[in-house]
């Protein structure tokens, strides 16, 4: 099974500061349906979304800790924007 292309609608720019810019993108499912992705653009920085086995997602409420201080947990994996986006 393929997916389809999600059309985008809009992007808006939600609160910015030095570091990071926290955007919301509206957009349309080849079904037809509305729906938000909300996403953090970064230059130069990097982030961690734990996902577990299960498919959980270990969010953080973090003030410049590692991981695993926080929530005991580690990484399996680290992928870079280039190698989760399919760019170079």
């Amino acid at each position: 099974m393929t997916l389809g292309s999600w059309k985008k609608l809009s992007e808006s720019i939600l609160l910015k500061n030095a570091w990071w810019t926290y955007k919301r993108d509206t957009f349309q499912l080849p079904s037809g349906k509305p729906g938000e992705y909300h996403y953090v653009h970064t230059n130069g920085s990097s982030m961690v979304v734990p996902l577990l086995g299960d498919g959980t997602l270990v969010l953080v409420n973090q003030a410049r800790h590692e991981l695993n201080e926080e929530t005991g947990y580690s990484a399996k994996e680290i992928f870079s924007e280039q190698e989760s986006s399919g760019t170079e």
